[in-house]
């Protein structure tokens, strides 16, 4: 089956046309570093999105964010599998 992504999503390219997109696969990654010698530990959030046909998909993902610290978590609940946006 070939699959064909879509062009990137950015805030100039999402201005241009309206978007339909299906969450898949959501799911939290854990990532861990070290940021002024402290190790800190959070999530990102990512998932897949599709349109109309799945065989046109790309992924979306939120970084850890120091400023909110919960956004992955919060992103999570919101992007629930198979709901449209």
């Amino acid at each position: 089956m070939k699959y064909e992504t879509l062009a990137n999503l950015s805030n100039n390219t999402g201005k241009h046309a309206s978007w339909l997109v299906r969450i898949k696969s959501p799911q939290l990654q854990p990532v861990a570093f070290t940021s002024k010698g402290e190790r800190v530990k959070g999530n990102r959030f990512q998932c897949v999105l599709t349109s109309a046909n799945e065989k046109e998909y790309m992924f979306g993902v939120v970084p850890f964010d120091f400023r909110n610290r919960s956004a992955a978590q919060d992103d999570m609940r919101q992007f629930a599998e198979d709901s449209v946006w």
